[in-house]
């Protein structure tokens, strides 16, 4: 059983619309049963979701229709149809969490904001391992900090740019080398 269909695609230079009379075959993948369109005079088409690659002497056409938006409307509504038979329900094309499109811009901008926060969380605890101290000591040497960065989750190499940092908010003053005092 063939039909052929045409619809009103696009508009031409003149702002008048034009029909899309590129002829289209309507086919189902002998592999997976999932519906595809091609152009009427191509030869092979692969399969988008198996990977069949059909020679379009060997297969059955559906249906024909006129314009490329009618050939992509009738796959969707066959599918859907497809699946409402299978299924009892029309198909959920989302994932649980939905889709998400990222872009380089977004993912360097969100690996930047990442980092921050890190660097925002090793301060706070660098912070609190001081406060810490300052209840014990009023001065202490740097040795006791280094000893105690472990139980922070403060990797030694950061030690030196933290204390750097401490220093330049007044969070610590030094007294002597390598001894300091805790100011808040």
């Amino acid at each position: 059983m063939s039909v052929i269909i045409e619809g009103i695609v696009h508009l031409n230079e003149e702002n008048e619309y034009i029909r899309d009379k590129t002829p289209y075959k309507i086919f189902r993948c002998s592999k997976c049963k999932q519906y595809l369109y091609t152009k009427q005079n191509q030869k092979k088409k692969k399969c988008l979701r198996c990977g069949k690659t059909h020679t379009m002497e060997d297969i059955e056409i559906i249906e024909y229709v006129n314009g490329l938006s009618l050939a992509v409307n009738r796959v969707k509504e066959k599918q859907n149809n497809l699946a409402i038979k299978e299924l009892g329900h029309p198909p959920e094309l989302r994932g649980l969490n939905g889709y998400k499109f990222k872009s380089k811009v977004n993912s360097k901008k969100e690996k930047m904001m990442k980092r921050k926060e890190e660097i925002k969380g090793k301060k706070e605890k660098f912070q609190e391992l001081l406060f810490e101290l300052s209840k014990k000591y009023k001065v202490f040497p740097k040795y006791m900090i280094e000893l105690l960065i472990d139980d922070y989750q403060i990797p030694k190499t950061k030690l030196n740019n933290l204390i750097i940092y401490a220093l330049k908010k007044k969070i610590l003053e030094e007294i002597n080398k390598n001894y300091f005092k805790y100011l808040r």
